[in-house]
């Protein structure tokens, strides 16, 4: 088993190939998950602690990757067609409609609305919920009287 020992906010960690951490940074020692980010480290170069390859840190290899993972998030952002009242984005309305941030920060602590992306559409508003409960206790009200 290889593994690289770094200083992490003063305290010793141990990041391990099987931690997902196979990329050291030559210069420093720090280890990382990609070799993007361990190259980018101090800008010089890095072994991958697998195979003991090492890749020079180059402006070419920076612009690659960096479309690699703008091309990756856009993907990602593709997968999440749901989004909240505050913005955040969900692949599942379920998530939308419970979001940390509009819970933590609306003033009604809850998320309004939840916005499907692909058609252009609400497609959950708690005013429409609201009114529905409401129509449904004035009906149920009307009954009661007319008995």
């Amino acid at each position: 088993m290889t593994s690289a020992k770094i200083r992490n906010h003063g305290m010793r960690a141990v990041l391990t190939i099987e931690n997902g951490h196979p990329f050291k940074c030559d210069a420093c020692g720090k280890c990382y998950t990609t070799v993007h980010f361990s190259a980018r480290c101090c800008e010089t170069s890095c072994t991958d602690l697998r195979d003991g390859t090492v890749t020079a840190y180059s402006q070419e290899t920076e612009v690659k990757a960096q479309a690699v993972e703008t091309a990756r998030w856009e993907a990602e952002l593709q997968l999440a067609r749901f989004e909240c009242s505050c913005g955040e984005r969900f692949r599942k309305v379920e998530h939308a409609r419970s979001c940390r941030k509009c819970r933590t920060y609306t003033e009604q602590g809850y998320c309004s609305e939840v916005y499907d992306r692909n058609t252009e559409s609400v497609v959950r508003s708690v005013q429409a919920v609201e009114i529905k409960v409401q129509q449904v206790q004035q009906d149920a009200r009307r009954k009661n009287q007319q008995q």
